[in-house]
């Protein structure tokens, strides 16, 4: 373990070969047979997280070992309880949350009953992250608290810095993103002074994209940089393809959609479907995303059906809320308003079912866009909703979506505009949101236009003009139909002048 956590994941994947081979010697022993067969499950699952051609049926193997060994437990609470903490962490490798919660429970029951401090904490551990990818936040939330509080009382600071960036991730999945910022930057610290550079590297990734949301860009490329360059410096290719795409985020936001494809898909390249299902799928939704703003309808769509196929039949809410918003995409796009709205009912549904206010916010700005291609006034109070939750939760871009869509809406529906794109293009230029800023500056002239301001709706159409010929949008992009309406209410204004 100490070697993994160093990043040495050559000398780690020996140090549990040979740990579990030693187990094997000890594992028809009458007394010490079941703790052995306990001990090389670990070594599997150890092994499990460093080498790149250990089976991906090790954690299945320690499972069953867990499983036999509490079988034969006959009473015994301690053999017991640590077989349920094995079969826990075994459970949550395998991706199967809920037996993980379950044999957690059972585990920690065990634990408090033998009065283990240290083995309590690592139950509440995996019982925390388990109960987070069953969406069941606020006992979560709990869990990893006061494992955090009791590992640090107990001078384990590998282990407590585990558990906050455990905290962390659910901090962000509420939108805390100022929370979850202050906790990443813990956890950064903590793993600098261990040397524990795989996690360095993670904790960099996530950081940055906490400065992203919060608009503090010059931050995020830094982080993220650092990042890139620590993870080829170790030929860590898991932590390369994590900050490529964090990367890559970075650059769709800023308008970079060369670099913003390029980064997802050598992403991709370095971490295999099967290597981690859920980042593959969020870089498969992200490619998709590019797509649809870059114009290529086909290759958005290409996109889409390969997150459908990747995440199976029957995925987990996160991966529905994926294919949710590339589908959403790909609708707008076509401009078929119906479908739009069928999927951000389901992206609503499932950000309110999981208390995740983000997804909450995408669902009402879905629906706000679905309202706009039916030219329904009801638009409106949507985008309204959707700027109201995505200012909880500090985000700058889709909060300036938010401001153009209520500046679109009020100046087809009510015959003249408010302040709203002024304050989106405010926002974009504090914020360096390119891409976002383009918008703001159409739907700025238009108003201007509406308003009698010719001039000044001439200066904000050039200067997106200007903007979207660097970008390089494709022809079925939504941005050139922004323009073009624009270009008519400034010609408008200036035959009527």
């Amino acid at each position: 373990d100490a070697r993994r956590l160093t990043g040495d994941a050559s000398g780690a994947a020996r140090a549990y070969q040979r740990a579990a081979e030693r187990a094997e010697g000890w594992s028809s022993h009458p007394d010490r047979g079941p703790w052995a067969r306990l001990g090389r499950a670990l070594a599997l699952l150890g092994r499990s997280l460093v080498d790149s051609e250990a089976t991906e049926q090790l954690p299945q193997l320690a499972a069953a070992e867990a499983v036999a060994v509490c079988e034969e437990s006959r009473g015994d609470l301690a053999l017991a309880s640590m077989a349920q903490y094995v079969l826990a962490r075994a459970t949550w490798q395998e991706r199967r949350a809920l037996q993980a919660i379950e044999a957690a429970r059972a585990a920690l029951a065990g634990f408090v009953q033998l009065k283990w401090p240290q083995m309590i904490s690592r139950a509440r551990y995996v019982l925390g992250v388990a109960l987070r990818r069953e969406e069941q936040l606020e006992e979560a939330e709990q869990q990893l608290l006061r494992a955090a509080h009791s590992l640090g009382t107990l001078a384990n600071p590998r282990e407590q810095v585990a558990a906050l960036r455990g905290l962390a991730a659910l901090q962000s999945d509420r939108g805390d993103h100022a929370g979850a910022k202050t906790t990443y930057a813990r956890g950064l610290d903590a793993d600098r002074r261990l040397g524990n550079r795989p996690m360095e590297i993670y904790d960099l990734c996530n950081l940055g994209e906490k400065h992203r949301c919060c608009g503090e860009l010059s931050a995020a490329r830094s982080r993220y940089g650092e990042a890139l360059v620590l993870a080829r410096r170790s030929s860590n290719r898991r932590m390369e393809a994590l900050a490529l795409a964090a990367r890559a985020a970075l650059c769709h936001q800023m308008a970079d959609l060369t670099a913003a494809r390029a980064g997802l898909q050598r992403a991709l390249a370095l971490c295999g479907p099967c290597t981690d299902p859920e980042f593959s799928a969020k870089v498969l939704g992200s490619l998709c995303a590019v797509e649809s703003d870059a114009g290529d309808l086909d290759a958005a769509a290409g996109w889409h059906e390969h997150l459908i196929r990747h995440v199976g039949s029957d995925p987990p809410p996160l991966f529905l809320a994926l294919i949710a918003e590339s589908a959403g995409r790909v609708a707008f796009v076509e401009g078929r308003a119906g479908a739009l709205r069928a999927e951000a009912v389901t992206v609503l549904g499932i950000g309110k079912r999981t208390s995740r206010v983000g997804l909450v916010a995408q669902g009402w700005s879905m629906l706000a866009m679905s309202q706009q291609l039916a030219q329904q006034r009801a638009a409106e109070g949507s985008w309204r909703r959707a700027l109201e939750l995505f200012g909880q939760i500090q985000e700058l871009d889709g909060q300036a979506a938010s401001l153009c869509g209520i500046a679109e809406v009020r100046g087809r529906c009510l015959g003249g505009g408010d302040c709203a794109a002024f304050r989106a293009e405010a926002l974009c230029r504090r914020a360096g949101l390119t891409l976002r800023l383009v918008q703001a500056l159409a739907v700025g002239a238009q108003h201007a236009a509406q308003c009698g301001d010719g001039p000044s709706a001439v200066e904000r159409l050039a200067e997106a003009e200007a903007l979207a010929e660097e970008i390089s949008f494709g022809p079925c992009a939504w941005l050139p139909r922004r323009l073009a309406l624009a270009r008519a209410a400034a010609s408008e204004d200036q035959v009527g002048s």
